[in-house]
C-alpha cells in the first residue's frame, strides 16, 4: 500500500486504456444536416460499471422515519452509487415483511436510474427461508415444489424491473437443499430464471474467496462454478463478496487480482458484490478502500463494485457499524470520502468543444448515461446519451 507501489501505477494505467472508450456525438439540424461549431458539453450521470450500495429499504420509505430523514437518506443514496442492492428485502425468509417496500424502491431506482441487484433467490439452508420451509426436509418432492415456486414468484413478479439475481448464495457453507434434491438441482434453478426473465443476469455469490480468503474455498467455488457449467448450467456471473472484518487482515491488492485472474478464465462476468472495509483507523480504512476501488475497476473481467455498509443506521441494525461510509449522524467518513472522489469525481467524465465541420465532437470517456448540453447560436438543447463500448456514436437531432 506503500504511495510508489508498482501494481497501483500499472492498474490506473489499466483504467485510463481499458476502461475508458472512444466516443463521438454528432450534432444534426431539424433537416438532419450536420451543424459544425456547436458548443457541446457532456457530463457523464451514471456509470455502465455497477458501483453500488447495499441499502436497507425501510429507512427509505418506512414512515416510521421522518420524511426529512427518509428523504435524505435517498438523496444521498442517489448520490453516492450508480447500482443497489436491498440488503434483505429480497431474501426469501424476509420479503414477506419487506412488500410494503418493494414497489416504491424500484420506482425510485427506475426514476433515479440505478439498475438493481436482486440478492438472493436460493440460499440453500433451511434457517435461511421461512420457517414452513424446514417442516419439507423429509419430502424431496414437497421441497423442490417450495423452491421452484419461489423462483418464479419473485422473478416473475420482478421481472424487467431488477438486472441481475443471485441465483444461489453461499454454496460452500449453504447446501441442505442439494444434499437432499442433488446437485443437479442448481442447474435447474438457475435454468428456471432464465425461463421466468431472460434478461435478468444469473449469479452465483460467496464469500471467503477474495479476501479473507481460505484455499479450501475458493478452490471449491472454482470448481463449483466449472462443474455447473459443464452440466449446462446458464450462469452468466460470478460474485464475490469482499467483507473485511476488524479480526482478519487484509488482503493484498496484488493477491486480489490474482484471484480476479483465475476466476476470469471462466470468461463470465465478474461482480465484487458485497464490500465492507471495518477498522478504526480512519486513515487505513481509506488508503485501503482506495486501492481496493483502484485495483477492482483496473481488473477488465470485472463489471461491478458494491459496498455492503453504506450506512450505519444506528446501534445493531448493521453487522459492522465501523465499516459504514455514513456515521449514524449522516456524516460521511474518509472511507466514503474516497469512494465519492473515485466514482463521482476522478472516474466521472465532463467534456466540452465545438462540432467539427461533419457536425461532430470526438471524446474519450467513461462509459454510461450522460447529460448532454448542445448550444447552436441562440439555441440550447439539453438531452440525455447512452455511450456504451457496444454503442460509441450517438446523433443528437435539434428540432
Amino acid at each position: 500500500m506503500h504511495d510508489g507501489a508498482a501494481w497501483r501505477q500499472a492498474a490506473l494505467e489499466r483504467i485510463e486504456r481499458q476502461r475508458k472508450q472512444d466516443f463521438s456525438l454528432s450534432v444534426v439540424d431539424a433537416s438532419g444536416s450536420p451543424l459544425a461549431n456547436a458548443t457541446v458539453e457532456l457530463e457523464l450521470d451514471r456509470h455502465d460499471f455497477g458501483f453500488g450500495g447495499g441499502l436497507k429499504l425501510s429507512r427509505l420509505f418506512d414512515e416510521e422515519y421522518s420524511l426529512e430523514l427518509r428523504t435524505r437518506y435517498r438523496e444521498l443514496a442517489s448520490r453516492m452509487f450508480h447500482k443497489t442492492v436491498a440488503l434483505n428485502a429480497f431474501k426469501w425468509k424476509h420479503v414477506d415483511n419487506n412488500l410494503q417496500y418493494i414497489d416504491a424502491f424500484l420506482a425510485w431506482c427506475a426514476e433515479n436510474q440505478l439498475p438493481v441487484r436482486g440478492h438472493t433467490l436460493v440460499w440453500p439452508r433451511f434457517r435461511r427461508a421461512p420457517a414452513r420451509v424446514a417442516q419439507l426436509r423429509g419430502d424431496p418432492e414437497q421441497l423442490r415444489s417450495a423452491i421452484d415456486g419461489h423462483i418464479e414468484r419473485m422473478v416473475t413478479s420482478y421481472r424487467g424491473r431488477i438486472a441481475e439475481w443471485d441465483v444461489i448464495n453461499e454454496p460452500y457453507t449453504e447446501h441442505e437443499y442439494m444434499d437432499i434434491l442433488g446437485g443437479g438441482v442448481a442447474v435447474d434453478w438457475l435454468s428456471a430464471v432464465r425461463e421466468h426473465d431472460p434478461a435478468a443476469v444469473r449469479y452465483i455469490n460467496d464469500f471467503g474467496v477474495l479476501t479473507r480468503p481460505s484455499r479450501q474455498h475458493q478452490d471449491h467455488y472454482y470448481d463449483y462454478i466449472g462443474w455447473l457449467l459443464e452440466n449446462g448450467a446458464p450462469l452468466q456471473g460470478i460474485g464475490l463478496q469482499a467483507h473485511n472484518p476488524a479480526r482478519f487482515p487484509l488482503e493484498s491488492p496484488v493477491d486480489m487480482l490474482r484471484t480476479l485472474d483465475r476466476f476470469a478464465v471462466y470468461g463470465l462476468d465478474l461482480q465484487i458484490t458485497e464490500f465492507d472495509v471495518e477498522r478504526k483507523d480512519r486513515d487505513l480504512q481509506a488508503r485501503y478502500t482506495m486501492d481496493f476501488m483502484i485495483a477492482v475497476f483496473s481488473h477488465p473481467a470485472t463489471v461491478g463494485l458494491l459496498t455492503w455498509t453504506p450506512f450505519e443506521y444506528g446501534n445493531n441494525i448493521v453487522s459492522k457499524p465501523e465499516a459504514a461510509f455514513f456515521d449514524r449522524d449522516l456524516e460521511l467518513r474518509p472511507h466514503g470520502e474516497v469512494w465519492n472522489l473515485l466514482v463521482n469525481q476522478y472516474w466521472r467524465t465532463r467534456e466540452s468543444g465545438a462540432t467539427g465541420d461533419a457536425g461532430r465532437l470526438d471524446f474519450r470517456g467513461f462509459p454510461g448515461k450522460y447529460n448532454v448540453r448542445v448550444k447552436a447560436g441562440s439555441a440550447v438543447h439539453r438531452a440525455a446519451a447512452e455511450f456504451l463500448p457496444q454503442q460509441r456514436s450517438i446523433t443528437v437531432s435539434l428540432t
